[in-house]
């Protein structure tokens, strides 16, 4: 039975929820809700819960490392689990708010999560990008990054991982169908 580490990126902390760079850490949230998953448990400097059906067994991971050292928490958990495949939930200001796209063995693009990842496992892994949009001033980046999504947003958002959730298997089985499936419902 194959076997998924499931990350999302994030901070950790009250003031870094609902915040564009959670949205690895909110798809996670939704996706636990979704299976029913028991409550998280803290190992390897992240938070943890484990999902198993008949085709495969999928642990869903939340660093509670800062964004920047999401690499060291990966790094544990990859020995920890020894997955056959890796997918990285992350944040991508290079998209429009709401799309999504998967990529293998590609740059970081400057995201700093991505960034501490190579530096610990490599780009041996998937890349699961959910758009933010650009700031409109490109200056702002931390700010941007770090600030709340609205209330539309969220709302948005909720549909979109309403659509992951329900493509969950072809996510991890038929990676070249997953976004125009998720997309075009």
């Amino acid at each position: 039975m194959p076997k998924f580490l499931i990350v999302g990126l994030g901070n950790i902390g009250p003031q870094y929820s609902r915040t564009r760079h959670n949205v690895g850490f909110m798809c996670i949230d939704y996706l636990a809700d979704f299976f029913s998953l028991q409550s998280f448990k803290s190992k390897n400097f992240g938070l943890y819960s484990e999902y198993k059906s008949e085709n495969f067994s999928a642990l869903f991971v939340k660093p509670t490392t800062l964004m920047n050292l999401s690499g060291k928490a990966l790094m544990e958990f990859k020995k920890y689990y020894n997955p056959d495949e890796i997918i990285v939930i992350h944040d991508d200001i290079d998209m429009k708010f709401g799309k999504i796209r998967l990529k293998y063995n590609n740059s970081d693009g400057g995201h700093n999560g991505l960034k501490s990842i190579r530096q610990y496992i490599g780009n041996e892994y998937w890349k699961f990008k959910i758009g933010i949009d650009r700031p409109l001033l490109h200056d702002d980046v931390v700010n941007y990054v770090l600030g709340k999504f609205s209330k539309d947003e969220i709302y948005q958002l909720g549909e979109l991982f309403f659509k992951i959730a329900h493509n969950f298997d072809i996510l991890l089985f038929e990676k070249d169908l997953f976004v125009s499936k998720v997309m075009s419902n």
